[in-house]
């Protein structure tokens, strides 16, 4: 699949058997999945994705191409918007932030994640895989904060929905809007736009425990939060520096879950390894 549409080539049997089993788990899927489903015939070809989960987009629908009326599932305007923004040389410094809950409490500490996703000495870290990947012009950096204990219990942001359910804030977005708040009461978000456009360049949500898609067990799934890149309902805005986008994953995740969530916030559309042998992308 290509970000604007569909190739000539039927997706891979484990694709399509995979996006098949995400809509009767979860009914949510990614504007790139949702191609693949209209195509194979999966679900009708009205049917829509949730706008902004795992596709391009990165900014409010008013910033985007469109508008009031145009499609909801607009990945190809989206990723020509994020496109028109990149310089050639691209400095991202991120923000991380480290979330537990009263009653499901984080173990792993922000050194473990600096390195796996920052450390340039790290030849196996999320910086050095994207600077490989891009032939040095994305320099990654960023800080791990927390962690920083949520207000409310972990089951009030999954709903038995995987924390992706649209019932904000008892989802993963109300989750973030929380930890922001709990931040921005003694810190800011100004160095993390380093292009000064007004938001931040990436942010990452790493809540304690497991992801749910680590989980074979359905019903324990539906009580854990699945990794996944998305917006909020509306931006997030300190001091004048907004956060939109954003993406989650587990404090048990490898190295491969953060870069393809990373990806996603780079406009990039979902890449599947449907020989189970990698990490992922």
């Amino acid at each position: 699949m290509r970000a604007g549409g569909a190739t000539a080539c039927r997706a891979h049997p484990k694709v399509l058997k995979n996006v098949a089993k995400q809509l009767e788990d979860h009914n949510v899927i990614s504007a790139q999945e949702l191609q693949i489903a209209r195509l194979m015939g999966i679900v009708a070809t009205n049917s829509v994705a949730s706008l902004g989960f795992s596709d391009g987009i990165l900014f409010p629908y008013e910033l985007s191409a469109g508008g009031p009326g145009s499609p909801r599932v607009i990945p190809k305007a989206a990723v020509a918007s994020v496109a028109s923004r990149r310089p050639k040389k691209w400095k991202v410094h991120a923000i991380a932030l480290l979330v537990d809950f009263s009653d499901n409490k984080g173990i792993r500490r922000a050194k473990y994640f600096e390195k796996l996703l920052f450390d340039k000495a790290n030849p196996n870290s999320m910086t050095n895989f994207y600077r490989q990947l891009s032939y040095g012009a994305l320099d990654l950096t960023g800080e791990v904060i927390g962690y920083m204990r949520a207000p409310q219990p972990y089951g009030y942001y999954t709903a038995s929905e995987s924390g992706t359910g649209t019932n904000y804030p008892n989802n993963t977005p109300g989750l973030l809007h929380d930890a922001l708040t709990i931040f921005c009461r003694s810190d800011n978000l100004a160095r993390f736009d380093s292009d000064d456009d007004g938001f931040v360049d990436a942010i990452f949500l790493i809540h304690a425990g497991r992801g749910a898609e680590a989980e074979s067990n359905p019903t324990k799934r539906k009580n854990m939060i699945w990794s996944h890149k998305w917006t909020l309902p509306q931006p997030f805005v300190h001091q004048g520096v907004k956060v939109f986008g954003y993406s989650t994953e587990p404090e048990n995740g490898r190295v491969g879950v953060f870069s393809h969530e990373f990806g996603h916030l780079l406009g990039l559309p979902d890449l599947y390894d449907t020989t189970f042998r990698s990490h992922g992308i």
